[in-house]
């Protein structure tokens, strides 16, 4: 699991290297002297570096802590990550010192991020790990009654809530997300299969791309961020893509099975959450 992890962000770094050398400006450079003066567009891929380098950290941290401490301390979570995520509702672009709170980092009406200093982050990512965990042990604690209309509308009523205050926000795309991992966890929990819809768009270029760092491009418009599949497609081709999304299928193939063979229910929604988290986003 721990391999699919470093493999995947070595080819997120990758790519976004590739972007920056043929589709960005490259490195900063000297307009007299042609010298390099900085990294340029390859801060993102330090960036993705350093942020993947962190976040595997502290997922190795927390596999040595019991879920069920997790799910037991659910309004400390609750308060510190929805305790973020509120204010951006009302306040928009406001600034305290190097803190930005309702941030909007991109030409949208999204306002959900905080900046401080240089970086920017979105607390409904963290929000989401919350909501993972308080809606497992909403699950089961209700599973032997969970088709039941009543307790059914408890649980969706569970998930509606953060998924409308994230529309409130202007996040579409991660209210989408949070309505997928809930769909996931109750079809886990044992929910009928009518209940459950799912989309899956795949796009991909020719069949070996145009190499990372040579050859021609197309130019593609948010690249480095949420079209990076579409990148990945341009310079890897069809067999690059097939590569990229078998690594995230066997990350969350990896994930399912191993709530599968957890010792407790509790750990098995846990696992469907968060495996659902990856296939959204993916």
């Amino acid at each position: 699991y721990l391999l699919l992890c470093l493999f995947s962000s070595a080819m997120a770094v990758l790519a976004l290297s590739s972007w920056a050398a043929k589709q960005g400006s490259g490195f900063a450079v000297d307009e007299l002297t042609g010298q390099i003066t900085g990294i340029g567009d390859y801060r993102r891929a330090v960036v993705q570096a350093g942020a993947a380098a962190i976040g595997i950290l502290v997922a190795i941290l927390l596999s040595n802590i019991d879920y069920r401490s997790l799910v037991n301390v659910w309004p400390v979570h609750v308060v510190l990550t929805w305790g973020l995520v509120l204010p951006t509702l009302v306040i928009r672009n406001v600034t305290l010192g190097p803190l930005t709170i309702g941030y909007n980092a991109g030409d949208t009406d999204n306002y959900s991020w905080y900046k401080l200093g240089g970086f920017t982050f979105q607390p409904t990512e963290l929000a989401k790990i919350s909501f993972i965990l308080t809606f497992a042990m909403h699950l089961n604690n209700v599973r032997s009654r969970l088709n039941e209309p009543k307790e059914l509308g408890k649980l969706l009523l569970h998930l509606f809530v953060p998924i409308g205050i994230i529309h409130i926000q202007g996040d579409d795309g991660t209210a989408i997300i949070y309505g997928i991992i809930g769909c996931c966890m109750l079809f886990a929990a044992g929910l009928s299969w009518k209940y459950i819809i799912g989309r899956i768009a795949i796009g991909s270029g020719g069949i070996f791309g145009n190499g990372f760092f040579g050859g021609r491009y197309y130019s593609v418009p948010n690249a480095h961020n949420d079209f990076i599949f579409s990148w990945i497609g341009n310079a890897a081709g069809f067999v690059g893509c097939c590569v990229v999304l078998g690594v995230l299928l066997a990350i969350i193939i990896k994930t399912f099975a191993t709530g599968a063979c957890s010792e407790d229910m509790l750990g098995s929604f846990i696992c469907a959450g968060i495996g659902g988290a990856f296939m959204a986003q993916i």
